[in-house]
């Protein structure tokens, strides 16, 4: 028999090959989302600093008791309206983004578990495969073995395995 026919073939080779792929693009995504939930979490982290940082001013301003004009105080709020309703638009798409991260995330991990089973049934068959391999070569030597004693029937010698004395021939 050919030495290429006793090599290992696995026939889930192509399942195993689309999983990674599958993988490798998961991981990608993984990535990218992430960078994305950075992205949207520093920016609702700014214009969060940017809403408490004017507060915080006007809170100072007002107990020194400094005194605001009533059109600074009108455009104040305006601004503090404005930049409240884009800290609620900064943290809603951060929130949207951490969805999409865990979302991906998870994904990510089906693709790792698919991979994984699929290596670990991949060597559990080349195991296998080497066995029978190691048990056909056994084998052949086993035949050898007894086919090597054939030789020895007619000077007295047993066939069985093992030699024996030699038979006397006055028997």
């Amino acid at each position: 028999m050919p030495r290429t026919a006793l090599s290992f073939r696995y026939p889930l080779e192509p399942l195993l090959k689309q999983r990674r792929w599958e993988k490798d693009a998961s991981a990608a995504q993984e990535r990218e989302a992430r960078r994305v939930l950075s992205v949207h979490s520093e920016g609702a982290r700014s214009a969060a600093w940017a809403v408490s940082s004017v507060e915080n001013a006007l809170r100072e301003a007002l107990k020194a008791g400094v005194s605001i004009d009533p059109r600074h105080h009108e455009s104040l709020s305006l601004y503090l309206a404005h930049a409240r309703e884009v800290l609620r638009e900064k943290a809603r798409q951060a929130s949207k983004a951490e969805e999409m991260h865990e979302q991906t995330r998870r994904g990510l991990l089906r693709s790792l578990q698919a991979v994984r089973g699929l290596e670990r049934h991949r060597q559990s068959k080349q195991r296998e495969h080497k066995r029978e391999l190691q048990q056909l070569e056994q084998q052949k030597q086993d035949e050898l073995w007894l086919t090597a004693g054939v030789g020895f029937r007619g000077r007295g010698y047993a066939t069985e395995g093992r030699q024996t004395q030699r038979r006397s021939p006055w028997q």
